[in-house]
């Protein structure tokens, strides 16, 4: 099995990326998908979350993930405990994946789309990086038609390592600042690549 940790800053479009791959035939796993399963009601990680929260991060009983990053991203020490306790769960989850979907198709390309990808050090467990990036004012532009305020873009970005030393520890790297179809050209070149690797299991 091959693996490809895909990343890129808030607003960049690496899920877009992650779709077409997906579409070719690699599995995909998103990790903002499984911290949602942990955090959710009866969640393996809801009621630490809870506890070190408070009962102000719910809504009619259930953690209410607006409330909870209002809660953390206007505190860098509140957001490093979310981190400490969703991180080490978020992983083993993704290698639990792994090695299912390597048991039932050895030569399977396996995708994570990861936001904090070299942060949480998940880079170590994949056999390669792909960095989706685009300039700062399409990011904006998409995360505004998203409701996300330049306000909050900033200070998600904050708790990301920059572009630049992003791109400089990627294996791949996809400009998503044009048109969805020369995102796919990018994509596309990239996948052929994977495919001509030799898949060792």
């Amino acid at each position: 099995m091959f693996t490809v940790g895909i990343t890129g800053n808030f607003g960049s479009g690496k899920s877009t990326v992650a779709g077409f791959l997906k579409k070719w035939g690699a599995y995909v796993l998103d990790a903002d998908q499984i911290s949602h399963q942990l955090i959710a009601k009866n969640g393996r990680c809801s009621t630490q979350v809870v506890r070190k929260f408070g009962k102000a991060i719910l809504t009619d009983g259930q953690i209410d993930r607006k409330k909870l990053a209002y809660e953390v991203f206007a505190d860098q020490r509140k957001l490093k405990d979310l981190e400490k306790i969703l991180h080490p769960a978020v992983g083993e989850e993704i290698k639990k994946q792994f090695k299912s979907i390597a048991r039932r198709d050895p030569k399977a390309v396996a995708v994570m789309d990861v936001p904090l990808l070299f942060e949480a050090g998940f880079d170590r467990w994949v056999d390669a990086v792909l960095v989706v990036k685009a300039k700062r004012l399409v990011q904006l532009k998409r995360l505004k038609a998203k409701g996300i305020s330049p306000a909050e873009f900033n200070r998600r970005l904050k708790r990301q390592l920059p572009m630049a030393k992003k791109v400089a520890l990627a294996d791949f790297v996809i400009d998503n600042s044009g048109s969805l179809n020369n995102t796919r050209k990018q994509a596309r070149k990239i996948w052929e690549k994977i495919q001509r690797i030799d898949i060792k299991h």
